[in-house]
Parts: structure tokens; C-alpha cells; sequence
């Protein structure tokens, strides 16, 4: 979310760890019955990532916030809300209305042709 890279299709994946268990177990008296949000999503291999970063961290400053790997200002929330996943519209969405108080939450959850509308898109 922060980097705009997809650990996937950048060939930054790698296993999940031995132990690891998503969502609801077997176990009958487990009461967490949860299905575990982030369990499609890929495992970074710590190597991997800590080359990439090497590479580039010079395309972050420090003390920026970033959404995407754009810095979290106006135009860019408006393109990740244009473009963006699910998961980035929804953060746009929050970033935009933490800028402007007194404007509403852009709601992503509404037909997308409402969406379109009110982004000016259609």
C-alpha cells in the first residue's frame, strides 16, 4: 500500500511459514470463527525486499507520507480513487476526506456507475 509495488508481480514473494494458519482452525473450541482478511495476499521474502528497498528508497522522502508510492496529496488520493484497488480506493477515500474537513467520505462501495459520476468520469 505504502510502496505501490505488488510483492507478486515484482518477484518479491515467497513462502508462507510453516506454522502459519489463516482464518477459523479445526478446532471445535477455537470461538474465533474470522476468516483471516489478508490471506490471499502474497508473503514478501525478506531478502528480496530488502534489495528492492535498497534500490529504491531514494523515490521516498523521509517525513512524507505515501500512498501507492505517490506522496498523499490531493491529486494522486484523486487517481489512486480513479484507478486504484479496493483496498487503495479505500484509503484514498480516507486520506481525501482527512484533508478536507467538512467534506464527506467518498463511498467506494456504491454501483460503480454512481462512483464514475461523482469522479467525473461519465
Amino acid at each position: 500500500m505504502i510502496t505501490g509495488v505488488d510483492p507478486a508481480f515484482e518477484d518479491l514473494d515467497g513462502e508462507q511459514p510453516e506454522d502459519f494458519e489463516a482464518g477459523p482452525t479445526e478446532n471445535p473450541e477455537d470461538e474465533n470463527v474470522e476468516m483471516d482478511p489478508d490471506e490471499d495476499l502474497p508473503w514478501p521474502n525478506i531478502e528480496l525486499v530488502q534489495d528492492w528497498w535498497g534500490k529504491n528508497k531514494v523515490r521516498f522522502r523521509d517525513g512524507t507520507r505515501h500512498l501507492v508510492g505517490q506522496p498523499i496529496v490531493e491529486p494522486n488520493l484523486q487517481q489512486v480513487l480513479h484507478n486504484g484497488c479496493q483496498r487503495q480506493r479505500a484509503a484514498a477515500a480516507l486520506g481525501l476526506a482527512i484533508n478536507k474537513p467538512g467534506k464527506p467520505l467518498f463511498e467506494i462501495c456504491t454501483p460503480r456507475f454512481r462512483q464514475e459520476r461523482i469522479l467525473g468520469l461519465k
